[in-house]
């Protein structure tokens, strides 16, 4: 069975080829005919199914390039994870300075001074804002 689907597979291809190089070089031959309304419905006829031709290989090659995707993946996965993973630990703070020069690396303490920087940048904000707006 798999000697018979090579085969067709084969023929099919040859065949759909030739068609495409017959529809390629008509609207060529049918620019140098004398104008008529029969060649301009043929012309239209043979770039609409150029266009076909054209939306079919390209659904094909998106096709084909998921199946690629999909069956080999990303190789480096691997190595991605780890520079991702490098670059959060990169990141991530690990010690804060308060205002009086103290270093510390307690979470509560750094959400305390991260939270009160943020507090009187608003009220900053909101001071300027009411000076400009309300004078």
């Amino acid at each position: 069975m798999g000697l018979h689907m090579l085969i067709w597979s084969k023929a099919r291809n040859r065949e759909v080829k030739r068609n495409r190089v017959d529809l390629k070089d008509r609207p060529s031959y049918l620019h140098n005919q004398a104008i008529s309304d029969a060649i301009l419905a043929e012309i239209t006829e043979v770039q609409l199914r150029l266009n076909l031709e054209a939306g079919k290989d390209e659904l094909f090659s998106e096709q084909r390039a998921r199946v690629n995707w999909l069956k080999n993946g990303d190789r480096n996965t691997s190595y991605f994870h780890k520079i991702a993973v490098q670059q959060q630990f990169r990141r991530r703070i690990s010690k804060l300075e308060d205002e009086s020069g103290g270093r510390t690396t307690l979470t509560e303490e750094i959400i305390k001074i991260v939270s009160g920087y943020f507090e009187k940048l608003f009220q900053l904000l909101i001071w300027v804002w009411m000076s400009t707006y309300l004078v």
